[in-house]
């Protein structure tokens, strides 16, 4: 009987003292708050916590959440390239199959039917009119312009290997090919057919993206492999010097803005906002990739906006499964501050009213944000809210 009493003794004792830890839990211990949907249509939830990744560990920044946006699809068709008129700002993009349309509310407008096979770059001049595309044989690419005025396709000489917008509409800097020497020179394309006035013989960097900075400037980005060491030139297209911006580093994924003003660069999982004239860099205190930060932004703003993808892991081989689509993100977009460092998370993916997004081809105009999201290769229009 003695040994049965002090087993009911012991038994007692656990109840009391489970009753007393729910009775704590349940009282004092603060619970966790589901998001709240939004009121407004396509809205989500923000995260309110700090940022994570990059270089986290020694930044200051605050995060702070802001008033939702609305967020919505607007194409009707799979979306290899887009761009935004900044005189109509009608938002034209180039579909996957090379047909030009008019995102419009309603059904989009179809301006070009011509077809365009194997699509391998797009890059739109500044005033909105022309978009210089190459296709075809990745070894050896053809390159055409597509008007948006007259909505006309326009061939351009086959000896371009590679190529873009100059100091005008009417010029290109373009890698060529004679027989088996390569040479870097402008292109005319007032002439029929286009001239070609040479810059450097004997030079040519393979499979590099070119990007022109005013008043006279050539940054050469070579394309990002883990299996190799990747950097970035600048070439002084007056005096003909070469400099290395970026050191050759394996797995280096940069990209220029638009007006090659900034350099996004990540490299070993942090990313920096590189000013081509200062070479400063601004490290991001959040995990992102150049082709998730506003390429419309330059070296005079005062913040910018980046993607972050949440689910990198060591598992994953970057850049090279991302770029080949073994792996798609799940981003949060943030709002970076650079003097302050200050960071606002603005929408989540898989918040209630947003789909699951891994951005790319990120640009701003006016008060809305643009991106194509790989998950569907939709075009997205972000509304922000009214700063007023």
């Amino acid at each position: 009987m003695k040994r049965f009493s002090k087993i009911f003794i012991y038994l007692g004792v656990v109840i009391v003292v489970g009753l007393v830890v729910y009775f704590i839990w349940t009282f004092f211990v603060p619970k966790p708050v589901s998001p709240t949907p939004s009121a407004t249509t396509g809205g989500g939830s923000l995260p309110t916590g700090g940022t994570t990744g990059g270089a986290s560990e020694t930044s200051t920044a605050t995060t702070s959440a802001v008033n939702v946006p609305t967020l919505t699809k607007i194409s009707d068709h799979n979306v290899f390239y887009y761009w935004v008129d900044p005189q109509t700002s009608d938002v034209r993009y180039l579909g996957t199959d090379g047909e030009v349309w008019n995102a419009k509310n309603g059904g989009d407008v179809s301006e070009s039917q011509q077809t365009v096979s194997a699509l391998r770059s797009a890059e739109v001049y500044q005033n909105g009119q022309e978009v210089l595309v190459s296709f075809g044989d990745p070894t050896s690419p053809q390159w055409a312009v597509y008007n948006a005025v007259d909505k006309t396709w326009h061939p351009l000489p086959q000896s371009i290997e590679n190529a873009t917008w100059g100091a005008n509409q009417n010029q290109l800097i373009a890698f060529t090919k004679n027989i088996d020497s390569y040479s870097l020179a402008y292109v005319d394309l007032t002439k029929n057919p286009p001239s070609f006035k040479t810059i450097m013989n004997n030079v040519y960097f393979h499979n590099a993206i070119l990007t022109f900075s005013a008043p006279g400037t050539l940054i050469i980005t070579e394309r990002p492999s883990s299996s190799y060491q990747g950097s970035v030139w600048e070439l002084n297209l007056k005096t003909l010097s070469l400099n290395m911006l970026l050191e050759p580093q394996n797995g280096l994924f940069s990209e220029p803005s638009a007006d090659g003003s900034l350099i996004y660069e990540t490299v070993n999982g942090t990313t920096s906002i590189i000013n081509t004239s200062t070479l400063q860099p601004s490290n991001l205190p959040f995990p992102s990739l150049p082709n998730k930060c506003d390429l419309s932004a330059n070296a005079s703003s005062s913040s910018i906006y980046c993607f972050s993808p949440e689910n990198l892991t060591q598992s994953v081989t970057m850049p090279d499964d991302y770029l080949m689509k073994a792996f798609y993100t799940i981003d949060i977009l943030y709002n970076y501050q650079f003097a302050s460092g200050n960071t606002r998370a603005v929408i989540l993916s898989g918040a209630p009213g947003i789909p699951m997004l891994d951005a790319t081809e990120v640009t701003s105009f006016g008060n809305n944000i643009y991106f194509v999201n790989r998950y569907d290769q939709s075009l997205y229009q972000l509304a922000l809210p009214s700063s007023k």
